[in-house]
């Protein structure tokens, strides 16, 4: 099953793998940030004013 196979190729194909894994947690990190940051600012723009009225 084994005889011909390349633990080299493979080895590479694995660290190719990692390669692509991290670009993609990098771009999920990336876009939750984003995400953030849009509903801060919207939460500043558009947020109430508290009114100290009510005691």
């Amino acid at each position: 099953m084994f005889e011909n196979y390349s633990w080299d190729t493979a080895f590479a194909n694995f660290m190719d793998s990692l390669e692509v894994m991290g670009l993609g947690m990098g771009g999920v990190f990336v876009v939750m940030l984003l995400l953030m940051a849009a509903i801060t600012i919207l939460a500043k723009v558009t947020g109430k004013k508290k009114d100290n009225e009510n005691k």
